[in-house]
């Protein structure tokens, strides 16, 4: 809501621009966590911060366990800088403006997905520090199981429906833009399908703080792998690579 407010106030308002868009989005993030804050300094939490050296001490491994979530979101301005070079190269304007609509359309049910996995951390954590091995295991099956029936679905709607919810975002500037959105959004349909069996497993290994592995599985996911298919899969196939 900060940001599609300050969206027109920067942009219509103060006439600032793209510039403007891109402060309104640098800010938003600061309000969320602003918002967060105030579990803190309402009086209604029984967690409190103080800085002390014992506290300084753990500094070095919540850096190292906390590296996961920090390359996903770095490597993301990167890759998505990667994908629209390659998008206006293969496909021109109309394809760059179908990966912005399809990548923001897919980014919600790829973060539906990732929660699904992800919210199981802190009870993996607990029963692996208790020592209940097979209560893990069994907990990642579970997760495992309800992240594909989530994925499943969400794939499926998000096919069938790839052309209207297209049309949901584009105006009738660009005859080409809604056809070329809903082809693309076929292929990032189906990828929703493989999201389950990379974010189950890298979830479970940050929880029970396997960080080499774990920070080792985003940065080829997210980074290196994706770099590389974007470099070669496009001058094979155009822009259906």
């Amino acid at each position: 809501m900060f940001n599609i407010t300050f969206d027109f106030l920067f942009i219509i308002v103060f006439r600032w621009g793209v510039a403007g868009a891109a402060i309104a989005t640098a800010l938003s993030p600061l309000v969320t966590i602003a918002v967060l804050a105030t579990h803190f300094t309402g009086g209604r939490s029984n967690m409190h911060y103080r800085l002390n050296k014992a506290q300084l001490a753990y500094f070095p491994r919540v850096a190292k366990n906390g590296l996961m979530g920090f390359l996903n979101e770095f490597f993301a301005g990167i890759i998505t800088y990667l994908y629209n070079f390659m998008a206006l190269r293969y496909g021109g304007v109309t394809a760059v403006a179908a990966y912005a609509l399809v990548g923001n359309t897919c980014f919600i049910l790829q973060n539906i997905i990732i929660s699904c996995c992800m919210s199981s951390q802190p009870i993996l954590g607990v029963n692996y520090g208790a020592g209940q091995t097979e209560r893990v295991k069994q907990l990642i099956r579970l997760v495992l199981r309800y992240a594909v029936l989530i994925a499943t679905s969400l794939a499926a709607v998000y096919f069938v429906f790839r052309t209207p919810i297209s049309a949901l975002f584009a105006n009738g500037d660009d005859a080409a833009l809604i056809p070329t959105a809903a082809f693309a959004t076929a292929f990032f349909a189906v990828s929703l399908l493989f999201m389950p069996f990379f974010y189950t497993p890298a979830s479970a290994l940050f929880a029970v703080e396997r960080s080499f592995y774990s920070n080792m599985a985003v940065f080829l996911r997210s980074f290196v792998l994706q770099a590389c298919f974007l470099m070669t899969l496009p001058p094979l196939f155009g822009i259906t690579g």
